[in-house]
């Protein structure tokens, strides 16, 4: 049976049709990210005043990552305007590492990347994004699929609460 659709997904909350449920799994949350040698890794925790002083390395418009950022900042008065942009996080780290600027991810994309960057906390204002799993209203899942998404949920929370650093930080 091929009917072009997938029984589950995982992502950002968004606004989505209203066929789908999107079941919140954790609260993902932004953290500053440097190249390893940069003044900033000389403190844990950084506001984004200081941060966008600093040459930036953003996501591209049009992706969920920038698009939380642009819409929650800019009411603020800050106004991301990058030296460069990708599309791709790994690009961003890249990018990060060989000291083209500093930047600003969710906690769960660090975790998916081997790339020798610098993590901080990242206040003032605390920035999150819901992530979870999304599912069709009106379609059951199969025992697979059921047992799937909860492997998919065991396996974010656990990538999730593995960093610790990130994670204590972001209690306070």
């Amino acid at each position: 049976l091929n009917t072009h659709e997938a029984d589950i997904g995982v992502c950002a909350q968004a606004d989505f049709d209203d066929a789908l449920h999107f079941e919140p799994v954790l609260v993902d949350r932004y953290c500053a990210v440097v190249p390893p040698d940069h003044e900033l890794t000389k403190i844990t925790k950084v506001s984004w005043e200081r941060l966008l002083q600093e040459p930036f390395v953003a996501m591209a418009q049009g992706t969920d990552v920038r698009d939380i950022m642009d819409v929650r900042l800019r009411p603020l008065g800050y106004d991301v305007r990058p030296v460069y942009e990708a599309s791709h996080a790994v690009s961003i780290l890249r990018m990060v590492r060989c000291g083209l600027g500093v930047s600003a991810l969710p906690d769960l994309v660090l975790d998916t990347s081997d790339e020798k960057v610098s993590t901080l906390c990242l206040d003032e204002p605390r920035l999150t994004r819901e992530v979870g799993i999304l599912t069709s209203k009106y379609r059951s899942l199969s025992p697979a699929a059921s047992a799937f998404r909860e492997y998919l949920v065991h396996a974010l929370q656990s990538s999730y609460d593995r960093n610790t650093i990130r994670t204590a930080a972001a209690a306070e």
